[in-house]
């Protein structure tokens, strides 16, 4: 064996009670913790560990658009899963092992992640903008995804890379695409953050938060986008309408 992919992890799509958001945090951080302590003393020919991490890295901000270069972690929950995860497998490198991090973004599929949540409303002409509508979505198609990680694995990049597409959208123009896509209208009152708090509890920053990101990093590494927009990459997901 070669190359390692680790992309394991307890589903952030679940109550966020004690017992969960620690299943969360414990599924990454023990999983990256077992191969760095496996690859450690065993004799092996492993010579790149590519793993996730996602952009709930990055503050929540309007204005600031993210890269790499961002030290600070989001001190909110997700931040700190995000940076103790992180810090685990960077420790690759000291077993002379290249240690390749993606950030994921908004991973947009028919079937999983939030696209389906999204559908569902719009779909029942119950769409409309979950809080203030401003927040920034970073998004990006399930096949940029895994093409990113071939791309990887092809290139043995190593290093922290953000896993978006080249064009954030706030969440108002990202939910009327959607809905254009769908033939509807998103023509119900916003929902107040308030309320998504009270309903959701800390898990509200999931649709509330806003992080713009850049991909110019990947991009000026040679990785060619198949679906750089959004309205090109709905098409694709819901060609079959």
């Amino acid at each position: 064996m070669d190359i390692i992919v680790n992309l394991a992890g307890k589903s952030i799509n679940s109550r966020w009670n004690a017992k969960n958001k620690k299943e969360i945090m414990e599924s990454r951080v023990q999983a990256s913790h077992l191969l760095f302590r496996s690859l450690s003393v065993i004799d092996h020919t492993v010579v790149q560990v590519i793993s996730a991490s996602a952009i709930g890295f990055y503050p929540s901000d309007y204005e600031v658009c993210y890269t790499e270069k961002q030290q600070q972690a989001n001190p909110e929950f997700l931040g700190q899963v995000c940076k103790l995860w992180e810090a685990h497998n960077l420790k690759f490198s000291e077993l002379g092992i290249q240690s390749t991090i993606f950030r994921f973004g908004l991973i947009l599929s028919a079937d999983e992640g939030a696209l389906p949540q999204f559908t569902k409303l719009i779909r029942l002409n119950l769409g409309s903008c979950l809080g203030s509508g401003k927040q920034w979505y970073s998004w990006i198609h399930y096949e940029d995804v895994i093409g990113m990680l071939i791309y990887g694995i092809e290139q043995q990049l190593s290093g922290i890379y953000n896993c978006v597409a080249p064009h954030p959208l706030r969440q108002k123009e990202f939910l009327n695409t959607i809905a254009k896509q769908l033939h509807k209208v998103n023509w119900l009152p916003r929902v107040p953050e308030l309320f998504l708090k009270i309903v959701l509890g800390e898990k509200h920053q999931l649709v509330t938060d806003s992080q713009q990101v850049s991909s110019e990093k990947i991009v000026n590494k040679g990785f060619e986008f198949k679906f750089p927009v959004l309205k090109k990459a709905l098409a694709d997901i819901y060609k079959e309408d």
